[in-house]
């Protein structure tokens, strides 16, 4: 019409509009109308065309389109959806439609893409919309069928899947904020192609200028998750690596490492996103907080102001936290290191509500295991954790009845029922059972802080043979340490008289030391500067000897009964691993270990040591030793001296009088 207008002459403005009359009359006298009769099984061709609103058959079309997607949702199967089509030629609305529903069945159904694309239905349809002109379609009738397609697996040279693409090329100045993060996740899992590299580059700059735009949690949790690229790198030829010029390592290296990953934003976007999210926190739901919290965390990104938020809203949120939602955060909170009191609260309230009905075992032992890396000693979860396993035996794996019990030695507790649970575990779970001699070692460990092991199972860690296997698995300091409490605890428990584990593994004489951190050390040199005040090494006080048994032990000294210091020089150490010493204190005299617990020796949600802390103090009292704990909670550094030293004073005290 407009062209025709174009040929015309200049004519007068009444004489346009009664030409344009003329012909939208002809237009609608052409197109068919719908009958007014009950709707058929499939509504005729073009029922979809709008008419102008308000108008009598409005009604009857917007019928017959629901009257389509009726038919659609009826089919059953892939093959009885595709033959849909040959009933009639779908108008350009239906046959989007038509595509989309195909691609959602195939994929719930697991229908190849090759069998959707080369049927005939589907070609004929694909020949209709590319003949056709698609520009006049609203954008999410283009972006559905698009990304059914690419979630579909449809290749990105498909001629339809490339048309919608262009489509949507043409129209990204039309679209929100919300059609622009959809198109940006389009273009990257619709494969590599010049179409989708066109629509990728276009909407990261149209979403960079555009970033104010951004207000629901989702739309930030689709562009933290893509914010990098992840690219194959070429592996070197077999040619270049027999070079002998070059190192094989280098090569070995590169053809292990085929995936690298570069930044699609650029870091003043991403601070700007992060900003965006703190705003739109307060809308956002659980979900979408807890995909967000394990994206920062997958990034290593830790704004605090943002994870303040995040954790804020997330714990005043009404509805209950998902299972698995609440995995993720766990696990996201233990990597950011930011336990927030408040939303831990509401994870453990959901969790064990949540419990009793849970029916996979895979979804209790993934929030054991979340629980124990994060250290949380939540004993309500815990509970109802060991109640569940305790009525699913028969349903157990070995695996998940070592999660249970490695989570429980790990923020030391022993449920109620540990009496009757954990032999019946035991009894499903033997070492033949588990896939590596590193989980057997973890698993004896473990039942030896709750106190459950038996001299069979320490004995089987314990052996020259069993050392060597873990040595062929480049053995780690944490199991070099299990092994060294174990075999003291074999020792003073079991009378074990077996060789030393040291001299299995290759390095006799050798002492295990767990590591330390900064506030560690910083809380030691405090309490031992007091503690000189009135125990003056070397006579009275013994500190920096050797480290035995993978005990962390700080100091060691002997006092009376009354608390009053007494010579420590002839009486020698008795820590556990150490040689026997060659005088014991006479009655009345006490060894005393000082221990000191900084925030990171405890557990959350309590002032119970942790597992492996427990460990050290079992096997102190074993050795005879009477075990000064000392809390960073309670020594406060900013005191006195004076306040100090009568806090140590009276802390031993207390202690000998037990």
């Amino acid at each position: 019409m407009f062209s025709a207008i174009r040929l015309l002459p200049r004519q007068p403005a009444g004489f346009l509009r009664r030409w344009g009359m003329l012909n939208q009359t002809r237009l609608i006298q052409k197109s068919p109308v719908p009958a007014a009769a009950a709707v058929p099984d499939l509504p005729p061709a073009g029922a979809d065309r709008s008419p102008p609103e308000g108008s009598a058959s409005a009604e009857q079309i917007a019928a017959t389109f629901h009257a389509i997607r009726r038919v659609f949702s009826s089919c059953s199967t892939v093959d009885e959806l595709l033959a849909v089509a040959e009933r009639r030629q779908l108008s350009r609305t239906e046959a989007l439609l038509w595509i989309t529903s195909v691609a959602h069945m195939a994929g719930e159904q697991r229908v190849p893409a090759a069998h959707v694309t080369a049927h005939p239905c589907y070609r004929a349809v694909t020949e209709q919309l590319l003949q056709g002109n698609t520009d006049r379609q609203p954008l999410h009738r283009l972006l559905a069928p698009a990304r059914a397609l690419s979630e579909l697996g449809v290749p990105p040279d498909d001629p339809l899947l490339a048309s919608l693409i262009t489509d949507l090329i043409w129209n990204l100045r039309k679209m929100t904020m919300k059609q622009l993060v959809q198109c940006f996740r389009l273009s990257l899992t619709a494969g590599a192609s010049k179409p989708t590299g066109q629509l990728r580059a276009l909407t990261q700059e149209a979403i960079q200028r555009r970033w104010v735009e951004i207000t629901s949690g989702e739309e930030v949790v689709v562009l933290m998750k893509h914010r990098r690229l992840r690219a194959r790198l070429p592996v070197p030829p077999v040619s270049d690596c027999l070079d002998p010029r070059v190192s094989p390592y280098a090569h070995l290296r590169a053809a292990l490492t085929t995936l690298t990953c570069s930044d699609q934003f650029p870091a003043e976007f991403v601070r700007h996103l992060e900003d965006r999210a703190l705003d739109a926190a307060s809308t956002a739901t659980v979900s979408e907080v807890s995909r967000l919290l394990g994206l920062l965390a997958e990034q290593r990104r830790r704004p605090p102001p943002l994870l303040r938020a995040l954790c804020f809203h997330a714990a005043r949120q009404p509805e209950p936290v998902a299972y698995k939602d609440a995995v993720r955060t766990l696990l996201a909170l233990q990597k950011l290191n930011f336990p927030d009191q408040m939303l831990l609260e509401k994870l453990s309230r959901d969790l064990v509500s949540q419990t009793p009905s849970v029916e996979r075992v895979n979804v209790i032992s993934s929030a054991l295991k979340a629980a124990g890396l994060l250290h949380w000693r939540n004993t309500e979860f815990l509970e109802a954790a060991a109640t569940w396993y305790e009525r699913h035996l028969d349903s157990l794996r070995p695996l998940d009845i070592v999660s249970l019990i490695i989570t429980l030695a790990t923020v030391n507790y022993s449920p109620t029922n540990a009496a009757t649970l954990i032999p019946a575990l035991i009894a499903r779970c033997g070492r033949e059972q588990l896939p590596r001699p590193q989980v057997w070692l973890d698993l004896v460990w473990s039942l030896s802080v709750l106190g459950r092991s038996s001299a069979d199972q320490l004995r089987s860690v314990l052996e020259p043979e069993f050392c060597r296997a873990l040595q062929r698995e480049r053995i780690h300091l944490g199991a070099r340490l299990k092994l060294a409490n174990l075999e003291a605890y074999a020792r003073l428990k079991h009378e074990y008289q077996g060789p030393a584990v040291a001299s299995a593994l290759g390095s006799p004489g050798e002492p295990v030391a767990p590591p330390r951190s900064q506030d560690s050390e910083t809380l030691q040199k405090a309490v031992l500067e007091a503690l000189v005040n009135f125990l003056p090494p070397p006579r009275y006080l013994r500190v920096g000897g050797a480290p035995a048994a993978g005990c962390a032990v700080d100091a060691e000294f002997t006092v009376g009964d009354d608390g009053a210091p007494v010579p420590c020089e002839r009486y020698g150490s008795a820590l556990p691993g150490a040689p026997s010493p060659a005088e014991q204190p006479p009655p009345g005299v006490h060894r005393v270990a000082l221990c000191t617990w900084s925030y990171r020796d405890m557990t959350l949600d309590s002032v119970e040591l942790t597992g492996f802390n427990q460990m050290t103090v079992n096997l102190l009292e074993l050795s005879g030793y009477k075990v000064l704990e000392v809390a960073h909670a309670e020594f406060r550094q900013q005191d006195s001296q004076v306040v100090k030293t009568k806090l140590l004073r009276q802390k031993i005290r207390d202690l000998v009088a037990r």
